[in-house]
C-alpha cells in the first residue's frame, strides 16, 4: 500500500513537472491547400504569416481561433517569404523579383501595400529585421551577394550589398547586427 501510494505521488509530481517543463502544446492545424514555403510568428504572438510560392500567397491567421485575417497576393511576382518588424507594426514580403512590399502588421490589414522597393531584381529567399528594427536584410537564390536596407522604413533608405560568393537560402541578424547566411555550398 506505501510503494502504491508513493507511485502515485511521484507520477503526479512527474506529470506536474514535465507540464511546466514543457508547456506548449499542439493547439490547432491550419489545413492548406498548397505547400508552404515559410511561417513567421508577430513578436506579440498574435498572428502568423504563412507563405506559399505555390498558391503565390501570404496568409495571415490570428493565433486565438485561426481565423484568416488577411490573404495578399503581389502584383507582379511570386510570394516567396513575409517576415514581421519587431514590433509586429509591418509585415514585409520579398517578392520573386527582387521587390518588398511592406504591409500592415496589426489590424486593420489591408492588401495594399504602405510602400514597396527594390533591393535588387533577384529572386528574394529570405529577410528579416534585425534586432533595432532600423535595417532589413534581403537574399537571394539566384544572386552572390545579400542586401541590408538601413532606414528601411524611411524614403530616404539605402541599401549596402556585400558578396559571399555563394548564393544563400536563408539568412538572420544576430542581437549585436551580425548576419548568418545559409548558402547553397552547405555553409553558414
Amino acid at each position: 500500500m506505501i510503494n502504491r501510494t508513493y507511485c502515485i505521488i511521484y507520477t503526479l509530481t512527474f506529470m506536474a513537472l514535465l507540464q511546466m517543463c514543457h508547456p506548449w502544446c499542439l493547439r490547432t492545424t491550419v489545413n492548406l491547400t498548397t505547400s508552404v514555403d515559410k511561417v513567421d510568428w508577430a513578436i506579440d504572438g498574435t498572428y502568423l504569416a504563412v507563405t506559399s510560392s505555390a498558391a503565390n500567397t501570404v496568409t495571415v491567421y490570428d493565433t486565438i481561433n485561426y481565423f484568416n485575417v488577411l490573404t495578399y497576393t503581389p502584383a507582379g511576382g511570386t510570394a516567396r517569404v513575409a517576415r514581421f518588424n519587431r514590433n509586429s507594426s509591418i509585415l514585409a514580403v520579398g517578392v520573386s523579383n527582387g521587390r518588398v512590399d511592406l504591409l500592415s502588421g496589426k489590424p486593420p490589414f489591408s492588401s495594399t501595400p504602405i510602400t514597396t522597393f527594390s533591393p535588387h531584381n533577384k529572386n528574394t529567399v529570405d529577410l528579416g529585421f534585425n534586432y533595432a528594427d532600423d535595417k532589413l536584410l534581403t537574399c537571394y537564390s539566384d544572386d552572390d551577394k545579400f542586401k541590408i536596407t538601413d532606414s528601411w522604413s524611411l524614403a530616404s533608405r539605402t541599401t549596402r550589398e556585400k558578396d559571399i560568393g555563394d548564393r544563400q537560402m536563408a539568412c538572420k541578424w544576430s542581437k549585436n547586427d551580425d548576419v548568418a547566411i545559409a548558402n547553397d555550398d552547405k555553409k553558414v
